[in-house]
Protein backbone atom coordinates (compact mmCIF):
# COMPACT_ATOMS: atom_id res chain seq x y z
CA UNK A 1 0.00 0.00 0.00
CA UNK A 2 1.27 3.44 -1.04
CA UNK A 3 -0.14 6.58 1.18
CA UNK A 4 -2.68 9.00 -0.93
CA UNK A 5 0.06 11.41 -3.04
CA UNK A 6 -2.48 14.60 -2.56
CA UNK A 7 -5.54 15.34 -1.77
CA UNK A 8 -7.49 14.39 1.65
CA UNK A 9 -5.26 14.75 5.25
CA UNK A 10 -3.64 11.73 6.36
CA UNK A 11 -4.19 10.02 9.05
CA UNK A 12 -2.13 8.88 12.25
CA UNK A 13 -4.05 5.93 11.92
CA UNK A 14 -2.85 5.58 8.27
CA UNK A 15 0.73 6.73 9.08
CA UNK A 16 0.80 3.73 11.75
CA UNK A 17 -0.64 0.91 9.36
CA UNK A 18 1.62 1.73 5.85
CA UNK A 19 4.77 2.00 8.20
CA UNK A 20 4.07 -0.07 11.73
CA UNK A 21 5.18 1.25 14.59
CA UNK A 22 3.52 1.43 18.58
CA UNK A 23 0.63 3.31 20.49
CA UNK A 24 0.30 5.71 21.47
CA UNK A 25 0.90 7.29 18.04
CA UNK A 26 3.46 9.81 18.10
CA UNK A 27 5.12 11.50 15.04
CA UNK A 28 8.93 11.08 16.15
CA UNK A 29 8.26 7.17 15.28
CA UNK A 30 8.35 8.29 12.02
CA UNK A 31 11.48 9.99 10.92
CA UNK A 32 13.24 9.15 7.50
CA UNK A 33 15.68 6.22 8.25
CA UNK A 34 14.52 5.32 11.77
CA UNK A 35 13.07 2.33 12.37
CA UNK A 36 9.67 2.61 10.68
CA UNK A 37 10.18 4.59 7.19
CA UNK A 38 12.19 3.43 4.99
CA UNK A 39 15.10 6.02 3.09
CA UNK A 40 15.14 3.01 0.16
CA UNK A 41 13.07 -0.16 -0.67
CA UNK A 42 14.27 -2.96 -2.95
CA UNK A 43 12.39 -4.82 -5.54
CA UNK A 44 11.84 -8.57 -4.73
CA UNK A 45 14.31 -10.47 -7.41
CA UNK A 46 18.18 -12.21 -7.56
CA UNK A 47 20.91 -10.14 -5.43
CA UNK A 48 23.77 -9.95 -7.78
CA UNK A 49 26.42 -12.93 -7.48
CA UNK A 50 29.51 -12.96 -5.94
CA UNK A 51 32.40 -11.10 -7.54
CA UNK A 52 35.45 -13.38 -9.06
CA UNK A 53 38.79 -12.95 -8.58
CA UNK A 54 40.37 -10.07 -10.26
CA UNK A 55 41.84 -11.24 -14.09
CA UNK A 56 44.43 -10.45 -15.72
CA UNK A 57 48.34 -9.01 -14.81
CA UNK A 58 52.02 -9.59 -15.63
CA UNK A 59 54.13 -7.89 -17.11
CA UNK A 60 53.48 -7.23 -20.84
CA UNK A 61 55.88 -3.98 -21.87
CA UNK A 62 57.52 -5.27 -24.64
CA UNK A 63 55.48 -4.57 -28.53
CA UNK A 64 56.40 -8.37 -29.03
CA UNK A 65 55.10 -9.82 -25.83
CA UNK A 66 51.15 -10.96 -26.45
CA UNK A 67 48.83 -9.14 -24.32
CA UNK A 68 46.87 -11.06 -21.65
CA UNK A 69 42.93 -11.97 -23.12
CA UNK A 70 41.33 -10.33 -19.97
CA UNK A 71 42.02 -6.53 -19.49
CA UNK A 72 40.30 -3.24 -19.48
CA UNK A 73 42.81 -0.95 -21.77
CA UNK A 74 43.12 2.57 -22.20
CA UNK A 75 44.90 2.66 -25.85
CA UNK A 76 46.58 6.79 -27.20
CA UNK A 77 47.61 7.28 -30.40
CA UNK A 78 48.59 9.36 -33.16
CA UNK A 79 50.82 9.33 -36.35
CA UNK A 80 53.58 12.16 -36.21
CA UNK A 81 56.71 12.86 -38.97
CA UNK A 82 59.88 12.19 -36.87
CA UNK A 83 62.99 14.66 -37.86
CA UNK A 84 65.20 13.00 -35.23
CA UNK A 85 65.75 9.11 -33.93
CA UNK A 86 63.24 9.24 -31.32
CA UNK A 87 62.58 6.80 -28.20
CA UNK A 88 59.08 6.09 -27.20
CA UNK A 89 59.54 7.50 -23.60
CA UNK A 90 60.24 11.07 -25.20
CA UNK A 91 57.22 10.55 -27.12
CA UNK A 92 54.47 10.51 -24.58
CA UNK A 93 54.38 13.91 -23.40
CA UNK A 94 53.63 15.26 -27.36
CA UNK A 95 51.32 12.54 -27.53
CA UNK A 96 49.19 13.12 -24.84
CA UNK A 97 48.85 16.90 -26.08
CA UNK A 98 48.39 16.33 -29.41
CA UNK A 99 44.72 15.47 -29.29
CA UNK A 100 45.51 11.57 -29.97
CA UNK A 101 42.07 9.10 -30.29
CA UNK A 102 42.08 7.57 -27.02
CA UNK A 103 40.05 3.38 -27.74
CA UNK A 104 39.02 1.46 -25.00
CA UNK A 105 38.53 -1.90 -24.80
CA UNK A 106 37.20 -4.24 -22.15
CA UNK A 107 38.18 -7.93 -22.78
CA UNK A 108 37.21 -10.92 -20.56
CA UNK A 109 38.48 -14.08 -21.69
CA UNK A 110 38.73 -13.25 -25.10
CA UNK A 111 35.75 -11.89 -25.89
CA UNK A 112 35.20 -8.05 -26.18
CA UNK A 113 32.80 -6.97 -23.95
CA UNK A 114 32.80 -2.84 -24.84
CA UNK A 115 34.97 -1.33 -27.14
CA UNK A 116 34.76 2.48 -27.87
CA UNK A 117 37.43 5.18 -29.71
CA UNK A 118 36.82 8.73 -29.49
CA UNK A 119 39.47 12.27 -29.45
CA UNK A 120 40.77 12.74 -26.00
CA UNK A 121 38.61 9.88 -24.91
CA UNK A 122 34.92 11.67 -24.80
CA UNK A 123 32.97 9.18 -25.51
CA UNK A 124 30.64 8.32 -22.84
CA UNK A 125 31.41 4.93 -20.60
CA UNK A 126 28.04 2.71 -21.33
CA UNK A 127 28.77 1.87 -17.14
CA UNK A 128 28.81 3.34 -13.83
CA UNK A 129 31.01 4.93 -11.32
CA UNK A 130 29.88 4.47 -7.89
CA UNK A 131 26.38 3.48 -8.45
CA UNK A 132 25.94 6.52 -10.60
CA UNK A 133 24.00 6.96 -13.78
CA UNK A 134 25.22 4.71 -16.83
CA UNK A 135 26.48 7.25 -19.85
CA UNK A 136 26.96 10.27 -17.26
CA UNK A 137 30.95 10.06 -17.42
CA UNK A 138 33.76 10.05 -20.30
CA UNK A 139 35.85 6.79 -20.63
CA UNK A 140 38.60 8.65 -19.79
CA UNK A 141 37.23 10.20 -16.41
CA UNK A 142 36.25 6.50 -16.03
CA UNK A 143 38.96 4.86 -16.35
CA UNK A 144 41.18 7.88 -14.25
CA UNK A 145 38.56 6.88 -11.07
CA UNK A 146 39.30 3.14 -11.51
CA UNK A 147 42.82 3.69 -10.79
CA UNK A 148 41.48 4.73 -7.06
CA UNK A 149 40.48 1.56 -4.91
CA UNK A 150 37.89 3.24 -3.22
CA UNK A 151 35.80 3.59 -6.49
CA UNK A 152 33.87 0.90 -7.69
CA UNK A 153 33.53 1.47 -12.04
CA UNK A 154 31.30 -0.92 -13.17
CA UNK A 155 29.88 -2.43 -16.93
CA UNK A 156 27.09 -4.31 -17.13
CA UNK A 157 26.85 -6.53 -20.43
CA UNK A 158 25.04 -9.97 -20.99
CA UNK A 159 23.88 -10.55 -17.69
CA UNK A 160 27.44 -9.99 -16.25
CA UNK A 161 28.62 -7.45 -14.15
CA UNK A 162 32.19 -6.38 -14.92
CA UNK A 163 34.22 -4.03 -12.29
CA UNK A 164 37.96 -2.66 -13.69
CA UNK A 165 40.19 -2.86 -11.67
CA UNK A 166 42.47 -0.37 -9.75
CA UNK A 167 45.38 -2.10 -10.44
CA UNK A 168 46.89 -0.62 -13.89
CA UNK A 169 49.35 -4.14 -14.39
CA UNK A 170 51.41 -3.12 -17.37
CA UNK A 171 51.97 -0.16 -19.52
CA UNK A 172 53.88 0.04 -22.44
CA UNK A 173 54.70 2.58 -25.40
CA UNK A 174 55.47 1.64 -29.01
CA UNK A 175 57.41 1.85 -31.07
CA UNK A 176 60.42 1.49 -29.16
CA UNK A 177 62.43 4.44 -31.09
CA UNK A 178 60.99 6.08 -34.14
CA UNK A 179 63.79 6.58 -36.93
CA UNK A 180 64.75 10.12 -38.07
CA UNK A 181 62.51 10.65 -41.92
CA UNK A 182 59.67 8.13 -40.91
CA UNK A 183 55.85 8.84 -40.27
CA UNK A 184 55.35 6.49 -37.61
CA UNK A 185 51.82 5.98 -35.14
CA UNK A 186 52.98 6.54 -31.42
CA UNK A 187 50.81 4.46 -29.34
CA UNK A 188 50.41 4.55 -25.24
CA UNK A 189 48.63 1.57 -23.72
CA UNK A 190 47.97 1.15 -20.37
CA UNK A 191 45.91 -2.17 -19.29
CA UNK A 192 43.86 -2.93 -16.05
CA UNK A 193 42.32 -6.13 -14.57
CA UNK A 194 38.99 -7.40 -14.56
CA UNK A 195 36.70 -8.94 -11.71
CA UNK A 196 32.71 -9.69 -12.77
CA UNK A 197 29.87 -11.36 -11.20
CA UNK A 198 26.13 -12.33 -12.26
CA UNK A 199 24.19 -9.14 -12.32
CA UNK A 200 21.12 -8.96 -10.28
CA UNK A 201 17.48 -8.53 -11.03
CA UNK A 202 16.82 -6.45 -7.68
CA UNK A 203 16.13 -2.67 -8.21
CA UNK A 204 16.36 -0.70 -5.40
CA UNK A 205 14.57 2.89 -5.25
CA UNK A 206 14.36 6.17 -3.29
CA UNK A 207 11.37 6.68 -1.20
CA UNK A 208 9.96 8.87 1.18
CA UNK A 209 11.90 11.93 0.14
CA UNK A 210 9.70 14.71 1.91
CA UNK A 211 9.67 12.85 5.19
CA UNK A 212 12.27 14.68 7.67
CA UNK A 213 15.02 12.69 9.27
CA UNK A 214 14.52 14.87 12.29
CA UNK A 215 13.11 17.84 13.95
CA UNK A 216 9.33 19.66 12.85
CA UNK A 217 7.58 17.32 10.85
CA UNK A 218 3.67 17.70 9.32
CA UNK A 219 1.17 15.16 8.15
CA UNK A 220 1.87 16.46 4.79
CA UNK A 221 5.36 15.16 4.19
CA UNK A 222 3.83 11.65 4.43
CA UNK A 223 2.12 12.36 1.19
CA UNK A 224 2.77 9.28 -1.32
CA UNK A 225 4.84 7.47 1.30
CA UNK A 226 5.63 4.15 1.07
CA UNK A 227 6.94 1.10 3.11
CA UNK A 228 7.54 -1.81 0.45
Amino acid sequence: MVLQASGSAIKFSEIQSEFGGTNPISLSEYYIGGDNVPATITSSGVAPGAFTAYSGGGVFILPFVPLPTTHFSQVISKSFSFTENTIGATMLSTLLASNPTYTYTLQFDGTTIVTSSSTNGTALFPGSVNGGATNSVTYKAAFEASNNAANEVIVTSGGFDYQIGSNVFASRITPIIALAGTTTEVVASDFSQIRRRTTGTQVTSNVNPNVPASGEVSMSDYYGGRDD
